[in-house]
């Protein structure tokens, strides 16, 4: 028996082969019979390897890409990470200015308030029914302003502005108090 080059059975160089089997029957196969039949399974295993290599590149590309897009979204994650991260920051700088400023705002109404309740002691009485609660302090800053111009209008400012005609003349509670505030917001400024 010869091979030829591409490993099968070259035609007739294959001696005939005698099969037994359990069954009662003998045959005989010939050479070209044998050699057909390897040709097929050669073919057969040929048509299989092919599909074995197919399979596995394919496979291999699979991996391939799956790992690219693991890199991928990897660094995606990474990057959003690190947006989450800056953006994580720059709230909690904010809401550390927001917390000064609520602060500072605080202490801000607090003083007008200490400075307002001043003014409304000093003013005539009849005027101090003119006066609402529950205003908020800049409101009530700017009613009280109104109302200390028409009580100097109406001759009721003996008690804002000094005795009347007699010695230096003092300076409203409205100017008073406007002299108070710009002080008070130097301070929280941090000027003096």
């Amino acid at each position: 028996m010869k091979l030829g080059e591409d490993g099968a059975i070259a035609p007739g160089s294959a001696p005939d082969i005698k099969v037994v089997s359990d069954t009662p029957q003998e045959r005989t196969y010939t050479a070209a019979e044998v050699e057909a039949k390897l040709r097929g399974l050669v073919s057969q295993n040929s048509a299989a390897q092919a599909k074995l290599d197919e399979i596995a590149k394919a496979n291999e590309a699979a991996e391939q890409k799956r790992l690219a897009e693991q890199g991928e979204f990897k660094g995606l994650a990474e990057i959003a990470n690190g947006k989450l991260t800056e953006q994580t920051e720059a709230n909690a700088k904010l809401m550390a200015e927001l917390n000064t400023l609520k602060a500072a705002e605080t202490d801000r109404l607090t003083a007008l308030q200490s400075v307002l309740d001043e003014r409304v002691k000093v003013l005539p009485d009849q005027f101090k029914a003119l006066v609402p609660s529950g205003l908020p302090p800049d409101a009530l800053a700017a009613h009280l302003s109104n109302l200390e111009t028409l009580a100097a209008k109406s001759g009721q400012s003996g008690i804002l502005s000094g005795v009347a005609g007699k010695g230096p003349q003092a300076k409203t509670p409205s100017e008073e108090n406007d002299a108070r505030l710009a002080s008070i917001g130097n301070m929280m400024l941090g000027k003096k």
